[in-house]
């Protein structure tokens, strides 16, 4: 099998897994249009077959925060339960998170779910399209992330709702919540750790929403690197 036939059946394990078998979102999700994707996903030899590009799986594998070479490697989990799947997805999301990273700052947070955070994060946020780490202290967000687990946050990756987000103010004041849902022109937000009831912000109040892309444990060495 050539590089290019193992970069497709990849592609449809990610679509298919991932995407729920839905190649539109697969387009949403890297920033294509569908029929691109169609012509990604042609087997080789018919007519219009678009083979994927180094530059693309690039693009591909930022989308997913999938280590780099990802796509190029035989994916066992592909022919496994999609449940498998996103498992391993999640696997090497986070080993790609951690080694691309750069730590920032440890984050604790208030009863009202607002974070006291370092001055170099307001810093680090010019540099929007790098990967950071935050370590939490204390128990403000316990169950879900624990005191001195890391979390893992891509400002180049847009949220989704359900996702776990750093959201940051104008006024400059920032916490951690779950994205619930975007409409008219507001933000619905849920507490991480269900302590809080939901609050809704108008769009134009907040200066960036970032994605928590994964939660990473105190006994990671390279976590905070």
């Amino acid at each position: 099998m050539d590089k290019y036939e193992r970069r497709r059946l990849n592609l449809l394990g990610l679509r298919d897994n991932l995407c729920n078998g839905n190649s539109a979102e697969l387009a949403r999700r890297i920033g294509r249009e569908p029929s691109y994707i169609a012509r990604m996903i042609y087997p080789e030899g018919k007519a219009g077959k678009k083979r994927i590009a180094d530059n693309m799986v690039d693009v591909i594998e930022s989308a997913f925060n999938l280590p780099r070479g990802w796509l190029d490697v035989p994916q066992n989990a592909i022919r496994e339960s999609s449940a498998d799947y996103k498992v391993k997805i999640l696997q090497d999301s986070v080993a790609r998170g951690i080694s691309d990273a750069k730590f920032v700052g440890v984050v604790q947070g208030d009863e009202l779910g607002f974070i006291d955070d370092p001055d170099r994060l307001d810093a680090h946020q010019s540099s929007i399209s790098q990967t950071y780490t935050l370590r939490v202290r204390g128990e403000f967000l316990n169950p879900r992330i624990k005191n001195g687990e890391y979390i893992v946050i891509n400002p180049a990756k847009q949220p989704d709702p359900g996702d776990d987000v750093l959201v940051c103010l104008n006024d400059g004041r920032k916490m951690i919540k779950e994205l619930l849902y975007i409409r008219d022109g507001e933000v619905t937000l849920g507490s991480v750790n269900n302590t809080q009831k939901n609050i809704s912000i108008p769009l134009a109040q907040i200066a960036h929403m970032h994605q928590i892309v994964a939660v990473v444990s105190r006994g990671s060495e390279k976590a905070g690197g």
